[in-house]
């Protein structure tokens, strides 16, 4: 069975396992809420969010509780660019001799913070860009090379082609002499 973007996350948020059918109803009971959101579970740049929802919901978490994460979540991140605005204005209106304090600002920076215990790579995945990465390339390289084929094969036979007509032109101008010489003796 092939399965989308957003159920491989969830698979393997469960621990790579198949899920039963009572899970599959309320997988796609949680993807199905995203799209009606406007959210695309499925377009690659939202992994990282579609990752969440899936690791809170194979870590025994309702769906209201997922989506209360969820919207959490997204108060931090507001929170988290708002204290960044806020570091940022504070930053610019100080003087340029105020020292940074390192060590307070290190023990902020694992509050905003919030990964997964482990993170699986769906090395399919990885495979298939691979191969698809690879194919564009050798397609590219074989039309280069066809194209540079076609120009050195131009360029020769241009070469070949301009001793030939020299050599024609030559000949035409002896021919065209040897018609007006002869010309000019029978009109005397």
């Amino acid at each position: 069975m092939l399965y989308a973007n957003s159920e491989q996350i969830f698979i393997s948020a469960m621990g790579g396992r198949t899920p039963l059918e009572a899970e599959k109803k309320e997988m796609d009971s949680l993807l199905g809420v995203l799209k009606k959101t406007g959210f695309q579970p499925d377009d690659p740049s939202n992994a990282a969010h579609v990752l969440m929802l899936a690791w809170a919901w194979s870590h025994g978490t309702s769906r209201a509780d997922v989506l209360k994460l969820l919207d959490e979540a997204r108060s931090d991140m507001d929170n988290a660019v708002s204290e960044i605005k806020l570091a940022t204005q504070i930053f610019r209106e100080a003087p340029p001799t105020t020292p940074i304090d390192l060590e307070s600002l290190a023990k902020d920076l694992p509050k905003h913070l919030k990964l997964p215990d482990r993170i699986i790579v769906d090395m399919g995945v990885l495979k298939e860009a691979l191969k698809e990465s690879f194919s564009a390339f050798w397609i590219i390289l074989a039309g280069g090379l066809v194209g540079t084929f076609f120009w050195l094969g131009t360029a020769w036979e241009q070469h070949h082609q301009d001793t030939e007509v020299s050599l024609l032109k030559n000949q035409i101008g002896s021919q065209a002499e040897t018609i007006k010489q002869c010309l000019s003796g029978h009109r005397k």
